[in-house]
């Protein structure tokens, strides 16, 4: 069965390199660039890992990851920052991230946090 991604990103680029990594590694992708439209879309379906930016126009990620959390709990969130601190990544964790990459990040990066979410998700049993 294929794997299911979801990409909210400002950013047209990230969104398009996203979507090529892990189109080429079997995930089936969906981007926005709207958390807004984000969170509509996982109330219509269910996505094995979400992607989401930290900092976004009119949005703190921090709390688009909470609701994101709260809609989706059986999702591995991966938060993606290009202002990364341990700050925010302790505070992304408590959230309901399951990890959290700096851009720019490479394609090896981005699969190894991806993959490294998936399973402390399955480790807690979800």
């Amino acid at each position: 069965m294929t794997e299911k991604m979801l990409v909210i990103d400002d950013d047209e680029v990230v969104l398009e390199s996203c979507r090529r990594i892990f189109s080429t590694a079997g995930f089936e992708v969906s981007c926005t660039t709207s958390p807004s439209e984000g969170l509509r879309l996982i109330t219509g379906s269910s996505f094995d890992v979400i992607l989401c930016d930290w900092k976004m126009p009119g949005f703190d990620g921090m709390d688009v990851v909470e609701e994101l959390g709260q809609r989706s709990p059986d999702s591995a969130i991966v938060m993606i920052s290009g202002y990364p601190s341990d700050d925010r990544v302790n505070e992304a964790m408590k959230r309901g991230a399951m990890d959290y990459v700096a851009k720019p990040f490479t394609p090896s990066e981005i699969v190894e946090a991806v993959q490294k979410a998936v399973r402390r998700k399955a480790r807690k049993g979800h």
